[in-house]
């Protein structure tokens, strides 16, 4: 396949941590993918692999202990892992929310935590989600301390996480706030049986009265949303040439009337379909990646990604199904993998109703 431009367009740090991540996905993850996916629980050699190759740590600054490749690195990071299985995507995903959160804050208490996420030895768990849409979960107090009381769902790692980063309500203002793992009037449910991504495990958190610290306000809320919107989008873009990936191999070894597949112009529809909307999305998530990177204004590029690369990743996935017949539906084949895993786009956004205003709001 044809390398692609954006690829040619990275500087040399980026390309190696790419070419890096690229044989990890290859070696390791891709042949893991199906037990992955059979066995569903968190799946810790990954995690330590990916751990080791120090992705978690991509987009830290040098002198905090990472490599301070930026963003656009763990971008690439996560949609090379992703490529190769959704899970692996996923984890450094979430890992780096919590990552990107605690480099805002100033208050020591919450940056120590920085060299345990980097190395893998902490997991890190976004608390974003409830169960309706808007924000419930209440901070209560005036400092940098609170308490917090509210369910939230959705939430990665239950009973595994060292810490949690769970978004509140203090009066009229969102906060963020540190939630240590030990802290009181705190507990979970789960794991959940999901449709996909089996292997990255979800649960509910509850807090009653738990102690947290505050890491920012509104602006920091809408930073770290947007950072967010651009990884995820990035875990798409694997899911999305993950799919297509394995729907070329097939429409190539596999024959009808004495034909490739992929001598149809049905099946050469959908492949060229969905390699075009793939690398579409690609370009919104770099363009974003890059902007954010830069310092410059990148919110409205980074809900164009993550609205986009959403539905290519969730289409790509049918395609690859497609291709595949009677076999797509089969979970012996990698294709209905993908599809599943993409299907998860609905989740991982707060608020989808108010992304919809604030998208309208940045047209005027």
């Amino acid at each position: 396949m044809e390398a692609s431009p954006l690829d040619a367009l990275l500087n040399e740090d980026q390309a190696m941590i790419a070419q890096a991540v690229g044989e990890l996905a290859r070696d390791v993850v891709a042949p893991q993918h199906e037990h992955l996916d059979h066995d569903g629980t968190h799946p810790e050699e990954l995690w330590g692999q990916i751990a080791e190759l120090g992705l978690f740590g991509v987009f830290i600054p040098e002198d905090l202990g990472g490599a301070g490749a930026g963003f656009l690195a763990h971008a690439v990071a996560i949609e090379t892992l992703a490529r190769a299985a959704g899970v692996a995507g996923a984890l450094a995903c979430a890992q780096g929310v919590v990552v990107d959160a605690l480099l805002r804050s100033g208050d020591e208490r919450a940056t120590e935590h920085l060299e345990g996420l980097a190395t893998g030895e902490t997991l890190g768990a976004p608390a974003m989600l409830e169960d309706d849409y808007g924000c419930k979960c209440v901070a209560t107090g005036d400092s940098g301390d609170v308490t917090l009381s509210g369910t939230k769902t959705v939430v990665p790692f239950p009973g595994r996480a060292g810490c949690y980063l769970v978004r509140a309500r203090r009066g009229t203002e969102d906060v963020l706030c540190l939630v240590p793992a030990n802290a009181a009037g705190m507990a979970h449910d789960g794991p959940e049986e999901n449709l996909g991504l089996h292997g990255f495990e979800t649960g509910t958190l509850r807090l009653v009265d738990a102690p947290g610290v505050v890491l920012g306000g509104a602006d920091v809320v809408a930073e770290v949303m947007t950072n967010t919107r651009i990884a995820t989008a990035a875990l798409f873009c694997g899911l999305g040439r993950g799919a297509l990936d394995h729907a070329v191999r097939y429409s190539e070894e596999r024959k009808q009337f004495k034909l490739e597949l992929r001598r149809f112009l049905a099946i050469q529809e959908r492949l060229v379909r969905s390699d075009t909307a793939v690398e579409a999305a690609r370009g919104l998530v770099h363009g974003a990646a890059r902007a954010r990177d830069a310092g410059a204004a990148c919110a409205q590029a980074a809900r164009r990604a993550r609205r986009f690369a959403g539905d290519v990743a969730v289409r790509a996935g049918d395609d690859a199904v497609q291709v595949y017949g009677g076999y797509g539906y089969s979970r012996e084949y990698p294709a209905e993998r993908f599809y599943r895993d993409a299907r998860w786009c609905g989740f991982g956004e707060y608020w989808p109703a108010g992304v919809l205003q604030e998208s309208m709001a940045a047209l005027d």
